[in-house]
This record gives C-alpha cells, sequence and structure tokens, in this order.
C-alpha cells in the first residue's frame, strides 16, 4: 500500500504492487496474478502438501496482516474463513514480515505472506506453501498516476507490460501508453 500511495502523492512514478487499492489517481496493469502463500513450521501438520486450503489452517495460531497494512488480502481471508466456518485459534495482526515470522517461530503458528516474501525468504524450521483457494489469489500490477503525461514513464510501462505480461494486453494496459 505504502508504494500505491507513493504514486498517488507524486514521490514513485511507477511501481509494481499486488492488489493495488482502487483509487481514480492510479491506473494498474494487471500483469500477473499469484497465491498468496502461508509461512508455517516445517512439523506442521500441513507442511507436506505440496499446496494448502485455507481450511488446512482451522484452529492454528494465525498472524494476520492488519486492514491497514493490506485491507484486500485482510479482507479476502477473513471473508473465507468466515464463508467456510474457518476458526483461527487466535489471530495476532502483522504489520511487518518479522512480526509474522514472530508468529511462526515463538507461537508455532502460521502467517499469510505475499509470494515475492515467501520465495525469496529462507529460515531455517519455516516452510513456504501456496493457498489453492482462488479467492485468495491477488493480481500484481503495474501501477503510475491516471494522468501520467511523461512519455518517457508511459513508454517504458508499455514496454514493461510487453515484456512481462503472459496474457494479451487489456483495455487499461492499453492506456497506460495512451497518453503522450
Amino acid at each position: 500500500m505504502d508504494l500505491a500511495r507513493g504514486v498517488i502523492s507524486g514521490e514513485l512514478d511507477l511501481a509494481i504492487v499486488t492488489a493495488p487499492p482502487n483509487d481514480p489517481k492510479i491506473t494498474a496493469a494487471t500483469f500477473a496474478r499469484s497465491p498468496l502463500y502461508v509461512a508455517l513450521p516445517e512439523n506442521h501438520r500441513a507442511a507436506r502438501k505440496e499446496s494448502l486450503k485455507l481450511q488446512d489452517l482451522n484452529k492454528d495460531v494465525w498472524g494476520l496482516f492488519t486492514a491497514q497494512a493490506n485491507p484486500l488480502a485482510h479482507d479476502a481471508i477473513m471473508h473465507l474463513a468466515r464463508t467456510e466456518q474457518i476458526i483461527p485459534n487466535e489471530i495476532h495482526e502483522v504489520l511487518s514480515t518479522s512480526d509474522a515470522f514472530y508468529v511462526v517461530i515463538e507461537l508455532g503458528g502460521v502467517a499469510f505472506v505475499s509470494k515475492a516474501t515467501a520465495l525469496n525468504t529462507q529460515i531455517n524450521g519455516i516452510v513456504f506453501k501456496p493457498l489453492s483457494d482462488e479467492s485468495l489469489w491477488f493480481d500484481t500490477c503495474l501501477v503510475m498516476k491516471a494522468e501520467e503525461k511523461s512519455r518517457v514513464i508511459n513508454q517504458f510501462g508499455r514496454e514493461f507490460l510487453r515484456k512481462y505480461s503472459p496474457q494479451p494486453q487489456s483495455a487499461t494496459q492499453m492506456a497506460l501508453g495512451e497518453i503522450a
């Protein structure tokens, strides 16, 4: 969320953001869709599974993003938990990855983390597994100001999306290059 706010305020020209806010001041062009991951102790009952469902975390201690830190992920997790009647043993709201890892290491719980965190972190005793629940998959987007006037920034955005978008460009992605 800090990166999206940086684009809105003009501190940043572009940012790569997972689950950006819906804000008319920015254009968000999706180039990837990724699952949310869970960090869990290597001795957790579900640690040997290839991927997890939220149901696998029923009655565990959860390290969950605060609603302020990542409202979309927080709300999606809580909505699915209510819908499927999944009840965590307790919830520790976390602001950072170090807070999340504390829940796993010190409390023996599980923590929700981004794919980037999962793929770029190695901690003895912790394994990372993707969640297979489709409602817990999020778009990763290139974000820029909606009224961006810089030709260089627009050209960079178009080239980035051309290179990294696996699917044909959508109308939103094309709009990145429409401003000259």
